[in-house]
């Protein structure tokens, strides 16, 4: 799962960029990753950066400190309210599935824990939680890794952390895609500026106070026409999990 965080506030903006038209090959800029067409996705750089803005006040951030204690034959999934706007948090999104499995599981919980049944020994499992409400959602926590070594005498399941140490390169590598976008964002609402400037400058030896495409002004010389027109007037419960198959090994919602 991929742990690059949004370049502004962690937060996933994609559904405001949905409601703004914006095109789905310009998505992953609403989540502050790097995308293929750069020129396209420039037309939308206007309503990306509203919605950017829009999503400081009422988006949450991710969960954080994400941890794990054994109950009984259980594994109790626990996490911390996110930093970044906590109190408009509604709802949490758990994912979790066998490290390079394709098959995911997930629940939708109002609670900050959840408990993880049926894991299988010998297996290693990761867990990442999103914090939402109906505005949006933010982008995942850090992964939670552990491996289920065993059973013990008792039929309860003998759970290690497995975290894998944090690849300072990978965290440069992020930080510096998240500011190329960020300057690229502001170079094309520049350009979108600068071109619709000129757009609306009047040409040579029109005056500014009258517009060159005013309907009273176009129609002074042409004859009346009798125009007529007609027409026709007139997430899941708490303890709900599901298993989903996936495409791409990071939970895209």
């Amino acid at each position: 799962m991929n742990s690059t965080k949004s370049f502004i506030d962690g937060s996933d903006h994609r559904k405001c960029c949905r409601d703004n038209g914006i095109q789905r090959s310009c998505l992953r800029w609403c989540q502050g990753r790097p995308i293929i067409n750069t020129q396209l996705c420039i037309l939308h750089a206007s309503k990306i950066v509203s919605c950017f803005e829009e999503g400081k006040a009422v988006l949450p951030g991710p969960p954080i400190n994400i941890r794990y204690k054994k109950v009984g034959n259980d594994l109790e999934i626990m996490w911390d309210s996110p930093q970044k706007n906590p109190k408009v948090v509604q709802w949490y999104k758990v994912f979790w599935r066998p490290v390079g499995s394709r098959a995911m599981f997930r629940n939708h919980t109002k609670q900050r824990t959840i408990s993880l049944r049926d894991l299988e020994p010998g297996t290693t499992y990761e867990v990442v939680v999103k914090a939402g409400n109906h505005y949006g959602i933010s982008l995942h926590s850090e992964p939670l890794t552990f491996t289920i070594t065993g059973v013990d005498g008792n039929g309860n399941i003998i759970a290690e952390s497995a975290s894998f140490p944090t690849n300072p390169i990978a965290k440069t590598t992020a930080a510096i895609i998240g500011t190329a976008i960020f300057l690229v964002l502001i170079g094309g609402l520049g350009i979108f500026f600068y071109q619709r400037s000129r757009l609306m400058k009047p040409p040579p030896g029109i005056s500014p106070g009258v517009s060159f495409e005013n309907p009273t002004y176009m129609k002074d010389n042409l004859p009346h026409a009798n125009n007529s027109t007609s027409g026709a007037t007139g997430d899941q419960p708490n303890g709900d999990t599901k298993r989903e198959s996936q495409t791409k090994a990071d939970p895209a919602s």
